[in-house]
C-alpha cells in the first residue's frame, strides 16, 4: 500500500519536471526567473526565488502537503553535490 503512495508522488514529480524542462528556455528569457529557482504546481509556476531554501521554506508553510518541483532556470546543468560517507574508527 506505501508503494503505491511513493510511486503516485514519484509520478507527479516526474511529471511537473517534465513541464519545467518543457517550459524552461522561455523562462531563460525572462528576467523575472532567469537565475533563479521556481516552484511548480499542476504545470504552473507558483513561486520564484534566488534563494532554494528560502523557497523551498516558502512553498512549504504556503502549500503543505503539495508534490511541488523546484528547479533552478539557468543554462548551465545543474550541480549535485552527494557527500561520501566517512569511515569513523571507534
Amino acid at each position: 500500500m506505501e508503494t503505491q503512495g511513493h510511486d503516485s508522488v514519484l509520478a507527479k514529480l516526474k511529471q511537473e519536471q517534465e513541464h519545467f524542462e518543457s517550459i524552461k528556455k522561455s523562462l531563460i528569457v525572462d528576467p523575472a526567473y532567469k537565475d533563479r529557482y521556481v516552484a511548480i504546481l499542476n504545470k504552473q509556476v507558483v513561486d520564484a526565488d534566488s534563494n532554494e531554501m528560502d523557497l523551498v521554506e516558502r512553498i512549504s508553510s504556503q502549500i503543505p502537503n503539495e508534490i511541488v518541483f523546484i528547479g533552478l532556470v539557468s543554462n548551465e546543468d545543474p550541480h549535485v553535490d552527494l557527500p561520501s560517507p566517512e569511515v569513523v574508527e571507534i
